[in-house]
């Protein structure tokens, strides 16, 4: 029970650290390489509006990946699915701290109110 304790203390940490900071854009917009790997990212959506076969982690990178390079992760569909839109049909589903505070950074990159993404507190 103790290392459970000391993975959520420390995933709490982080997103107070991450929720207290300023969201940061490049004035200038992003390079050609930024945006080409941003485009590629988007070529790599599924159906769900999910990304990767590897877990919703790999959604919540790409949601920090696209929002890194300027892009916003709504925007991004495959038919009428954003990532946004996978990440509120799975919030609930993320039990344990790891998943639930990267889901929380993801919905902060996605302009979500992590305390309230679909009905789910993910703090």
């Amino acid at each position: 029970m103790r290392p459970a304790f000391i993975r959520a203390a420390a995933a709490m940490a982080a997103a107070l650290v991450i929720f207290a900071a300023p969201v940061v854009s490049n004035a200038d917009g992003p390079s050609d390489a930024v945006a080409s790997a941003a485009r590629y990212i988007a070529t790599t959506q599924q159906a769900d509006g999910g990304f990767g076969g590897f877990g919703d982690g790999q959604t919540f990178d790409a949601i920090f990946a696209l929002r890194s390079a300027g892009v916003d992760p709504a925007r991004v569909r495959v038919g009428d699915k954003s990532p946004v839109d996978f990440l509120n049909g799975r919030a609930a589903e993320q039990t344990q701290a790891a998943a639930a505070a990267k889901a929380a950074m993801a919905a902060r990159a996605a302009n979500l109110d992590p305390r309230s993404v679909n009905g789910t507190n993910l703090l």
